[in-house]
C-alpha cells in the first residue's frame, strides 16, 4: 500500500513538490502535509488550471522547475567544503 506519511518520514533529501490545482486527486492540503513531516528543504511548484498530470499538461513549466531544482542541488554539492 502506498502511504504517503509513512513516505514523507523517511525522506532526508531535497524535494520538488509539483501540484496541479484542478488534480482531482491531489491537493495542497498533502503538500502542507510532506513539509510538516520530511527533515528536508522543500521547494514547490503551483501548477494554475493544471490537473493530475503536469508533466503532460504543463510539460515546459515542469520540466524548466526540475532542470533549476537539480540544477541548484548541483551546485549546492559542488560548493559543499571538505571537512579537514
Amino acid at each position: 500500500k502506498f502511504d504517503v506519511p509513512l513516505l514523507q518520514v523517511a525522506l532526508r533529501i531535497p524535494v520538488l513538490a509539483v501540484q496541479g490545482t484542478d488534480d482531482p486527486y491531489g491537493t495542497m492540503a498533502q503538500i502542507h502535509e510532506i513539509d510538516s513531516r520530511i527533515y528536508s528543504p522543500l521547494e514547490t511548484l503551483v501548477l494554475d488550471g493544471v490537473g493530475h498530470a503536469p508533466h503532460r499538461e504543463a510539460t515546459d513549466r515542469t520540466i524548466a522547475a526540475i532542470t533549476e531544482f537539480c540544477a541548484r542541488l548541483k551546485r549546492m554539492e559542488e560548493a559543499e567544503v571538505e571537512l579537514a
